[in-house]
């Protein structure tokens, strides 16, 4: 926080003039604040630019322009804005009841500390005049009585007449006359435009049935309608409990064979899941390839063989572990009829590893 000293030497004149004219603590207790306002603008004398932020500010009050020992001083944080700040001084440090030499001439201000009720309400203890009390302290007039009302004076001439009012409000509507007697009958006027059509009425009775007529000659024959789509196939499913060693060539599970006829284009989904006894020994690793082919040696693709790999870390086996497996594949084909094949391959550690079950279903789509 950078701290900042002003001397107001220039409040010298009005507090010396507050304190000639002898208000003390009374005075100041019937309304009249007992601070003054002081408002300016600070710049850093450095850069010559307004300064913005909180700084500490301390006000004094001397009895000369230059030099002296202040008569009263107090210090206020104040808050910049582009370098302008506005204080109330004597919040902190009261003021003191003393009167200051040489006395000042009265001017006028905008707001004297002396002034409190002088416009507007007043608050006098009584009014004289020349000396004489005319209102006295409770308020009520003791001057002479005379002069207070004078004689009436000669009427004035008469104004000139006022502009008009506005309309009044339209009263209510008087009873209605009496019939006149009927005129004469006037032209007929020109035929009117037609109205429009009523709504239908309602349907009459059923009339007789009318005699048969003579049956017409036979019309042709309409062509052909478009063959409709094929069905979709029956769910076909197989089953197997041999049991096959998977070697580390590519080999069909013994009876692991589905056969599934297309009626039309369209798409053919199998579906197997296979029990497989896996031996494995520490130090190896043991990599194992399930998938679903068109022969007895396709394994799949990577996108639908399935992988199982036991890490080489993983201690040796008592015996067989049993493990499951699904694998599904999806065909698209043209009409006719495929066989596909449950096959498995063991690329790494293969020793004893075999096929135990399996079950396959497969279907059409079209």
């Amino acid at each position: 926080m950078t701290r900042c000293s002003l001397t107001a030497r220039s409040l010298t004149a009005l507090v010396a003039l507050v304190l000639a004219l002898g208000i003390d603590g009374t005075a100041f207790a019937q309304g009249v604040p007992r601070i003054l306002t002081d408002q300016g603008r600070l710049f850093d004398a450095t850069t010559g630019m307004p300064v913005d932020g909180m700084v500490t500010i301390r006000f004094a009050i001397y009895a000369a322009a230059t030099g002296g020992t202040p008569l009263w001083m107090e210090s206020q944080t104040v808050t910049l804005d582009s370098g302008y700040f506005s204080v109330q001084l004597g919040n902190t440090t009261a003021f003191p009841d003393v009167e200051l030499t040489p006395r000042e001439a009265i001017t006028s201000v905008a707001y004297a500390l002396s002034a409190g009720n002088v416009t507007g309400d007043i608050t006098p203890h009584s009014v004289s005049i020349g000396g004489t009390t005319v209102i006295d302290a409770t308020g009520h007039w003791t001057g002479a009585a005379s002069g207070l009302t004078g004689p009436a004076g000669p009427a004035g001439p008469a104004g000139p007449a006022g502009p008009a009012g506005p309309a009044g409000a339209i009263g209510p509507q008087g009873p209605a006359g009496p019939a006149g007697a009927t005129g004469s009958t006037g032209p007929q006027g020109p035929q009117g435009p037609a109205g429009a059509a009523g709504a239908p009425g309602a349907a009459g009775a059923q009339g007789p049935q009318g005699p048969q007529g003579a049956t017409g000659p036979q019309g042709p024959t309409g062509a052909t309608g478009a063959t409709g789509p094929a069905g979709s196939g029956a769910i076909v499913t197989g089953t197997s409990s041999a049991t096959t060693v998977i070697p580390a060539a590519c080999t069909n599970y013994s009876g692991a064979t589905i056969t599934v006829t297309a009626p039309t284009a369209g798409t053919i989904v199998i579906d197997a899941n296979a029990w497989i006894q896996l031996d494995h020994t520490t130090g190896t690793i043991d990599a194992l390839v399930v998938g679903i082919g068109t022969s007895a040696t396709d394994c799949g693709t990577a996108f639908d063989e399935v992988h199982y790999q036991i890490p080489a870390a993983i201690p040796t086996y008592a015996g067989l572990t049993d493990n499951t497996f699904h694998v599904t594949r999806t065909f698209t084909v043209a009409a006719g009829t495929y066989t596909y094949y449950l096959n498995a391959q063991m690329t790494s550690g293969a020793s004893g590893d075999r096929f135990w079950f399996a079950s396959m279903q497969g279907a059409f789509y079209r």
